[in-house]
């Protein structure tokens, strides 16, 4: 995503070098100022505000679907408290063991697949057994918060977009001061006043995103926080009774 933005940015700016390029120094600055008001009338800051708050309200929506509201797919109930009966009994072999992979294939879920790891390698050392568990769940908790690290990525990208929007509308208006006759001050005051809402939107964007971001990542380690002591524990019984998948 930050390759095409700046493919992007590359594009959007090279027509403002190609201009500066062909006039010289002292008619360079209205060449400039004439494409930034061709950016403002194509509304391209406000365009861009817009696309990342509409990405933020979309990936916000989605941890909440995800993470609150569809649990049941990450962490199934059923198949969370069949793995601690299972772990609770004395001994663990293809008897006991049968009723977890059968709810486990019932309940498909980064849960029944790593125990499913777990069962097929039963009988080996516990230090392997425990690292291909640690292993799963990592992939799984990475997999899982993709969408945590978008919404991270839009609350550093948000306020540099509103102050880039800012930067141009304020050029503009203080090259607009410099013909104004008179009222410069006042005139020029009221455009920063109006401008300086493109940057308290970056920031606000900002805001609801990482917001957003700590809460679905902190939802996320509450759940694998679930997960990682029944599997440490069945990890220690297949070690030791060395039960076939």
């Amino acid at each position: 995503m930050s390759r095409l933005l700046t493919s992007f940015a590359i594009i959007l700016l090279f027509p403002a070098f190609a201009l500066a390029a062909e006039t010289s120094s002292a008619d360079a600055q209205p060449q400039v100022i004439t494409f930034l008001r061709y950016l403002i009338g194509l509304r391209v800051p406000e365009f861009l505000l817009a696309a990342l708050s509409v990405a933020t309200i979309a990936l916000l929506l989605e941890r909440i679907h995800a993470l609150i509201i569809r649990r049941e797919e990450i962490l199934p109930r059923p198949l969370l408290k069949q793995l601690q009966q299972t772990t609770r009994q004395q001994s663990i072999g293809e008897e006991q063991l049968h009723p977890l992979r059968e709810v486990s294939k019932q309940f498909p879920s980064p849960l029944s697949r790593i125990i499913q790891i777990v069962m097929q390698r039963a009988g080996l050392p516990l230090a392997s057994i425990e690292a291909t568990c640690d292993d799963g769940l990592r992939r799984e908790y990475e997999i899982l918060s993709v969408p945590s690290q978008h919404l991270g990525f839009l609350a550093r990208l948000a306020p540099f977009c509103g102050l880039l929007a800012t930067v141009i509308a304020m050029m503009v208006a203080f090259f607009d001061s410099t013909l104004a006759s008179g009222f410069r001050n006042t005139l020029l005051a009221r455009s920063i006043s109006t401008l300086l809402a493109a940057t308290a939107a970056g920031i606000l964007i900002a805001a609801v995103a990482m917001t957003a971001a700590h809460f679905s990542n902190r939802r996320l380690r509450h759940l694998f926080n679930q997960m990682r002591p029944p599997l440490l524990e069945l990890c220690l019984r297949a070690s030791q009774e060395g039960g076939n998948s």
